[in-house]
């Protein structure tokens, strides 16, 4: 899915391929659903992925691994961001990869 959504947008890539940027035409109810369906497949990787390699990271000293998604409006990290929020202005979601290092 992920490589379908980047595939399709190519045209609307930025230079240096991090972001992918959204011409105000494209933007709609069905843009909106894949976000929150991509968004939805991440949470579960992550999930899945925290659950396999926590004990491999605590054996490490790292401690309290934590995947998860961190959303973002233009760098502001609100509480109440969801996946709902998708198509606000400068709106970003990525997942998130946390532990404690002793």
């Amino acid at each position: 899915m992920f490589r379908w959504f980047q595939k399709n947008n190519k045209v609307n890539e930025e230079k240096d391929g991090q972001y992918l940027e959204i011409k105000n035409e494209q933007i709609n109810e069905q843009l909106k659903q894949k976000i929150m369906e991509l968004e939805s497949i991440s949470e579960d990787i992550c999930s899945k992925y925290q659950k396999i390699y926590e004990e491999r990271f605590a054996q490490n000293g790292k401690l309290n691994l934590k995947l998860s998604i961190k959303r973002d409006i233009d760098g502001d990290e609100l509480e109440e961001l969801t996946s709902k929020n998708c198509l606000e202005y400068e709106y970003r979601s990525e997942i998130n990869f946390e532990y404690d290092a002793s």
